[in-house]
């Protein structure tokens, strides 16, 4: 069983908040759990305009280099990366919405294509075309594991990691994998995980 101090940082590992105890609108006693949830607020609310760690040591009253140290902490990630990662999220939400992939793009707050391409290999496995055509072309690897935290799904392409995924069981893994390429190849594969996936699981 693994605990996260914030939910949002729960988010970012896979998880979906309860709809029952609604852990956003906990209140934390610890300052330093309130500042992480602060910023990340400003960040999401903010997600059509990249904020600075400027931007954001002026909203949240604390220097720049204690938002950072404190946020890495908690999170594990900088601010830079949790608000990339939140964009790249929503960008794939609006590409499975039926948004086209430009609009996909801009709704999601990238400026230009530039920034949406220049992840596409290392957090999408291929170019963000090929994604919005449900992966067609493309051949798709997955293994699965235990973890610290359930299990795991790992899937790649030849071009990097187009997926990574936690769940209680294989089966709803891979039946999500298949939703989200629908016309891509897919296998799995029954060896252990590979070195650049390894620390993935623990």
């Amino acid at each position: 069983m693994s605990f996260f101090q914030v939910p949002e940082a729960a988010e970012q590992a896979g998880f979906r908040a309860c709809r029952r105890c609604h852990p956003r609108r906990v209140h934390a006693s610890d300052p330093r759990i309130e500042l992480v949830r602060q910023i990340c607020h400003a960040i999401d609310e903010h997600d059509e305009e990249p904020q600075t760690l400027k931007t954001l040591s002026a909203e949240t009253g604390v220097s720049a280099h204690h938002l950072q140290r404190t946020f890495k902490e908690i999170m594990g990630i900088t601010p830079r990366q949790y608000a990339e990662s939140r964009r790249l999220n929503q960008f794939k939400a609006n590409v499975k919405r039926g948004a086209s992939v430009t609009e996909a793009m801009y709704d999601a707050g990238y400026g230009s294509s530039r920034g949406l391409y220049e992840q596409s290999s290392s957090r999408l496995g291929m170019t963000p075309a090929t994604y919005g055509r449900g992966g067609k072309g493309m051949r798709i690897i997955y293994t699965t594991a235990a973890c610290s935290l359930g299990r795991l799904l790992v899937a790649a392409t030849e071009r990097g990691v187009c997926s990574v995924a936690l769940g209680d069981s294989d089966a709803k893994l891979v039946a999500a994998l298949f939703a989200e390429y629908p016309n891509a190849s897919i296998d799995s594969q029954d060896t252990a995980i590979s070195p650049s996936t390894k620390p993935l699981v623990g």
